[in-house]
């Protein structure tokens, strides 16, 4: 079996390094996504941990080193985790670089017998494992993460190796003279160097899914800005027209009314030269913020112009538009002017049309509607009209 020994240390170190370094990629190429960086920081000291136990001689720097190192992993990794997680885990991380001291002080600075040196180790990393183990699992149930869910029952499984260690060294001999034994202690070192791998596999598969979800968010994000306005939140014309479009198929098909509202702000460049292009925006967020507490779930509302708002309403009749109109004029009227910087109150002009049966596309009610807006505008401005 001893003979097997080189052979299966550079399997196992081999197998190590490349899951480090796929994770180290994965880090490089995501940097912008909490948590693979510190995995792969991890995972190349597990490396080291691994070399380490493969090579150590007894009492030699490498048998010393492994130990802490290994908390250390389990610590940076942690540390990724408490980042993936949004910054729960804090007490866990902390906890577990205690542990990294004692570990430190236990084998450097304490003159203690070897079985009490051996309990405190084990002890520690048992500790550690748990902790890890628990980060772990509650990360994978609170985000839904099958690997990180993985991840927290192998640590769970290293902990309880040490923990098992603890309690033999505990009872003493004979069974510690057989836990201990060259054989046994030469399995669970190969079982622990398993954990690792699979512990590894577990932390590239976590970064793969944590950076494919950046990149879904990211896609997502992209695609809503090519459709929103950027200061109003509102659709832009291009996101209006597909998604209005779409509405007044739904409506022909349902036969049911639809109504749209086309806004414009009186005046709106003079406002601009005489208060400053920011007054003007902190007036249009304000409208859209009274046109919001108006909207039902289905409706639309785009920001069309730099001046000019649409209001699709579903299911919705002329009378029913006009009345929400009235409102939005009311709360225009009612607006703190001094605090949006204006020097004069500002006024609104309206353009109402409902859909039709003779209507062949959603354009055909945008007509009507353009065409009652400017009567309003041509009647004086501050009006709403309907066609």
């Amino acid at each position: 079996m001893s003979a097997e020994l080189p052979v299966i240390a550079i399997g196992f170190a081999g197998a190590t390094a490349a899951l480090a370094g796929s994770l180290a990629i994965l880090g490089l190429l995501f940097r912008g996504v909490a948590g693979p960086l510190w995995w792969a920081a991890g995972g190349a000291i597990l490396v080291l941990v691994a070399f380490c136990w493969r090579w150590g001689e007894p009492g030699g720097w490498l048998a010393f080193l492994r130990n802490p190192l290994f908390v250390a992993s389990l610590l940076v990794q942690g540390v990724g985790f408490m980042r993936f997680a949004g910054g729960r885990g804090r007490r866990e991380v902390t906890t577990i670089a205690c542990l990294v001291l004692v570990l430190v002080g236990n084998q450097i600075l304490l003159p203690l017998g070897a079985d009490v040196r051996s309990v405190i180790t084990n002890a520690s990393l048992g500790g550690a494992a748990g902790l890890a183990a628990s980060l772990a699992w509650g990360v994978g149930v609170e985000r839904g993460q099958l690997a990180a869910r993985l991840a927290g029952v192998l640590a769970g499984a290293a902990a309880c190796a040490f923990a098992m260690r603890v309690v033999v060294a505990l009872v003493g001999a004979p069974l510690a003279q057989a836990i201990y034994d060259n054989t046994v202690t030469w399995i669970f070192i190969v079982g622990v160097e398993f954990v690792f791998v699979l512990w590894l596999v577990c932390l590239v598969a976590l970064a793969a899914g944590a950076a494919a979800e950046a990149a879904r968010r990211a896609l997502a994000r992209e695609r809503a800005e090519g459709s929103h306005d950027r200061l109003t939140g509102a659709l832009n014309w291009r996101g209006f027209y597909e998604a209005a479009d779409s509405a007044f198929a739904e409506a022909v098909a349902r036969d049911q009314p639809m109504a749209l509202i086309i806004l414009d702000i009186d005046h709106f460049h003079a406002i601009v030269i005489a208060d400053g292009r920011d007054t003007a925006d902190r007036l249009l967020v304000a409208l859209m913020t009274l046109i919001g507490a108006e909207l039902r779930g289905d409706d639309l509302v785009a920001r069309l112009g730099v001046d000019e708002l649409a209001l699709l309403l579903v299911a919705t009749n002329d009378i029913v538009a006009v009345a929400m109109a009235e409102r939005l004029s009311q709360g225009v009227a009612e607006l703190d002017w001094p605090a949006l910087g204006l020097a004069h109150p500002a006024t609104v002009s309206m353009g109402i049309a409902e859909r039709r049966i003779e209507d062949p596309t959603f354009h055909a009610v945008e007509r009507r509607a353009r065409s009652a807006l400017v009567a309003a505008k041509q009647g004086g401005r501050a009006r709403i009209e309907t066609t």
